[in-house]
């Protein structure tokens, strides 16, 4: 595509700010490619901030040229297959705009197809990384332990076939938390509305849930959100909204777009807060999407990342136990997270149905380091041992992201106030 004027790339920066909202959600892998082509297209951080309340319906000034609006529709394919995943709303915002562009359907297919073929390579090559990177440690581990890999001496038999009796039992027990915000210029400029995804889960039969912070405030954790907040945004408390979905509830209609209706909720009264662990902030370093290093004053990454909702249902709930066993809790003891990675992207079907991950302890220090996968969604889903009580709860990955990061339990009890 050929540089645009000015207006041009500011509708062109618009189309790619509405198309990584149209699903509810803005990743951070969107945002980064958000940021990338804002680069490309010439525009400074501080002109990107005055464009950044834009909508599909205040775009002006598209491509007139037809290979130049097939280049943006190309941007925006890339874009919305960044995850591997094409969302229902951000196929029908590409629809939409495909008509508008007078781009054909067969060239919107190749289009979309291109896309989705270098998506799939790009899993396919980091599946074969993954792979062999798993393998060397795999190997490494035998080495080193001598073919010894250690077995808790209560599990009753095949530990894999213990988890999947665990997560049929008490899967049930997490639910799907999903967070709507407003944040507004203090200056009187745009409005940007965001959202969150995660998971928690029921502690108590009524109706308490535990859940991580900053899926409630992402504003105060290193991400867009503080970034904004870092310049001159503040949070809308008018507009803010939490959702949560006990597993088996519908989430999508026919037509694919979200029942909040169907949800516990802070707008329909049958949600609330009750119990938040104290702020603890601090001056981070932290890496941008593009590689430049900043400080923010954030909310630390500590214990503290933890929120007790109450949820007022008549439908029976099975409560999961805190253990009592945070003593007992050695390296390569045997774990399951139950959550929803990728929220609300990588669900199956119109239902709220968590997925299990499981993994190993690493690391039993004042944070539990396991190495059962933790990504997006999965953050305040329990980390279950053998005997199906939580031991913790995941927040996010550590190191070079090949760790989860745990709150203890025990910070659970002292926090929010549980037996």
């Amino acid at each position: 595509m050929r540089r645009p004027t000015q207006t041009g790339a500011r509708d062109v920066y618009k189309c790619l700010l509405a198309l990584a909202s149209a699903d509810g959600e803005q990743t951070t892998e969107e945002m980064r490619l958000v940021d990338s082509f804002r680069r490309h297209l010439g525009i400074s951080r501080s002109r990107a901030q005055e464009y950044a309340s834009a909508t599909a319906a205040q775009i002006e000034e598209l491509p007139t040229n037809q290979g130049d609006r097939e280049d943006l529709m190309s941007m925006l394919a890339s874009l919305a297959l960044v995850d591997g995943h094409l969302a229902l709303e951000e196929k029908k915002f590409l629809s939409r705009l495909a008509h508008r562009l007078e781009v054909s359907p067969v060239r919107f297919a190749r289009i979309i197809g291109h896309a989705e073929a270098l998506a799939h390579q790009k899993r396919r090559h980091h599946g074969k990384w993954l792979i062999t990177a798993i393998g060397l440690v795999g190997l490494i581990l035998v080495m080193i332990l001598g073919l010894a890999i250690y077995e808790p001496k209560d599990v009753p038999g095949d530990e894999m076939l213990v988890f999947k009796r665990l997560d049929r039992d008490l899967s049930g027990s997490v639910l799907l938390v999903h967070v709507r915000y407003a944040l507004q210029d203090a200056r009187g400029g745009p409005i940007r509305r965001m959202s969150s995804t995660g998971s928690g889960f029921f502690v108590s039969a009524e109706g308490d849930v535990v859940t991580c912070k900053h899926i409630l405030q992402p504003w105060k954790f290193p991400g867009a959100a503080a970034d904004l907040v870092e310049n001159g945004y503040a949070l809308m408390p008018d507009e803010y909204r939490i959702y949560a979905w006990m597993s088996g509830t519908e989430v999508y209609d026919e037509a694919g777009e979200l029942l909040l209706a169907r949800a516990l909720s802070t707008e329909g009264g049958t949600l609330s807060v009750t119990v938040q662990a104290p702020d603890e902030f601090a001056d981070l370093n932290i890496r941008r999407g593009d590689g430049a290093v900043v400080k923010r004053h954030c909310h630390a990454r500590g214990n503290n990342d933890l929120v007790r909702l109450r949820c007022h249902t008549e439908a029976t709930i099975k409560p999961l136990a805190l253990s009592v066993r945070g003593d007992e809790i050695q390296r390569l003891d045997p774990v399951m997270v139950i959550g929803f990675p990728r929220g609300l992207k990588m669900l199956d079907g119109v239902r709220a149905e968590s997925m299990p991950t499981v993994g190993r302890i690493r690391k039993p220090s004042d944070t539990l380091y396991i190495t059962a996968p933790i990504v997006g969604g999965n953050s305040g889903g329990p980390v279950l041992n053998t005997r199906g009580e939580v031991i913790g709860i995941a927040t996010r990955t550590g190191g070079e992201a090949t760790l989860g990061c745990c709150i203890r339990s025990r910070y659970i009890r002292q926090h929010l106030e549980l037996p």
